[in-house]
Protein backbone atom coordinates (compact mmCIF):
# COMPACT_ATOMS: atom_id res chain seq x y z
CA UNK A 1 0.00 0.00 0.00
CA UNK A 2 1.43 3.29 -1.01
CA UNK A 3 1.61 5.92 2.17
CA UNK A 4 1.07 9.27 0.33
CA UNK A 5 -0.38 11.14 3.43
CA UNK A 6 1.68 12.03 6.41
CA UNK A 7 0.64 13.11 9.67
CA UNK A 8 2.55 13.90 12.65
CA UNK A 9 1.97 12.56 16.63
CA UNK A 10 3.01 13.63 19.75
CA UNK A 11 3.50 10.86 22.21
CA UNK A 12 4.36 11.63 25.96
CA UNK A 13 7.67 10.43 26.64
CA UNK A 14 6.39 7.53 28.52
CA UNK A 15 4.27 6.26 26.41
CA UNK A 16 6.60 6.75 22.86
CA UNK A 17 9.17 4.51 24.87
CA UNK A 18 6.58 1.75 25.87
CA UNK A 19 5.47 2.11 22.02
CA UNK A 20 9.21 1.66 20.59
CA UNK A 21 9.86 -0.98 22.60
CA UNK A 22 6.85 -2.81 21.36
CA UNK A 23 7.70 -1.60 17.71
CA UNK A 24 11.24 -3.68 18.18
CA UNK A 25 9.99 -6.67 19.94
CA UNK A 26 7.39 -6.94 16.74
CA UNK A 27 10.17 -6.20 14.57
CA UNK A 28 8.32 -3.05 12.56
CA UNK A 29 8.57 0.45 12.69
CA UNK A 30 6.86 2.47 15.17
CA UNK A 31 4.98 4.18 12.17
CA UNK A 32 3.59 0.31 11.20
CA UNK A 33 2.70 -0.54 14.74
CA UNK A 34 0.47 2.84 14.72
CA UNK A 35 -1.30 2.09 11.76
CA UNK A 36 -1.47 -1.03 12.55
CA UNK A 37 -3.27 -0.45 15.75
CA UNK A 38 -5.55 2.20 14.62
CA UNK A 39 -6.51 0.06 11.82
CA UNK A 40 -7.41 -2.94 14.24
CA UNK A 41 -9.29 -0.29 16.63
CA UNK A 42 -11.34 1.04 14.35
CA UNK A 43 -12.01 -1.48 11.75
CA UNK A 44 -10.58 0.09 9.17
CA UNK A 45 -10.25 -2.46 5.60
CA UNK A 46 -8.53 -1.56 2.43
CA UNK A 47 -10.50 -1.93 -0.88
CA UNK A 48 -9.20 -5.56 -1.54
CA UNK A 49 -9.86 -6.47 1.89
CA UNK A 50 -13.27 -5.86 1.75
CA UNK A 51 -13.50 -7.08 -1.62
CA UNK A 52 -12.33 -10.50 -0.12
CA UNK A 53 -14.68 -10.51 2.60
CA UNK A 54 -17.56 -10.23 -0.64
CA UNK A 55 -16.36 -13.06 -2.44
CA UNK A 56 -16.62 -14.82 1.36
CA UNK A 57 -19.76 -14.07 1.80
CA UNK A 58 -20.96 -14.70 -1.96
CA UNK A 59 -19.83 -18.46 -1.31
CA UNK A 60 -22.07 -19.17 1.57
CA UNK A 61 -24.50 -21.73 1.21
CA UNK A 62 -27.73 -19.07 2.65
CA UNK A 63 -31.13 -20.22 2.34
CA UNK A 64 -33.25 -18.38 -0.87
CA UNK A 65 -36.15 -18.60 -1.87
CA UNK A 66 -39.52 -16.86 -1.84
CA UNK A 67 -40.05 -15.05 1.63
CA UNK A 68 -43.33 -16.85 2.67
CA UNK A 69 -41.41 -20.36 2.62
CA UNK A 70 -38.41 -18.45 4.50
CA UNK A 71 -40.45 -17.39 6.93
CA UNK A 72 -42.19 -20.44 7.54
CA UNK A 73 -38.50 -22.72 7.57
CA UNK A 74 -37.71 -19.92 10.02
CA UNK A 75 -41.02 -20.69 12.35
CA UNK A 76 -40.79 -24.36 12.23
CA UNK A 77 -37.08 -24.34 13.25
CA UNK A 78 -37.08 -22.28 15.79
CA UNK A 79 -40.64 -24.14 17.66
CA UNK A 80 -38.07 -26.84 16.79
CA UNK A 81 -35.41 -25.44 19.16
CA UNK A 82 -37.95 -24.38 21.39
CA UNK A 83 -39.01 -27.57 21.73
CA UNK A 84 -35.66 -29.43 22.14
CA UNK A 85 -34.99 -26.66 25.04
CA UNK A 86 -38.37 -27.65 26.91
CA UNK A 87 -37.40 -31.48 26.51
Amino acid sequence: MPYTRKATIAFPPELHRFLSRIARQKRVTLAALVRTACESRYGFLSKHERLKVLQVLRELPLLTGAPHSLKREAVSASGEAAVRYLE
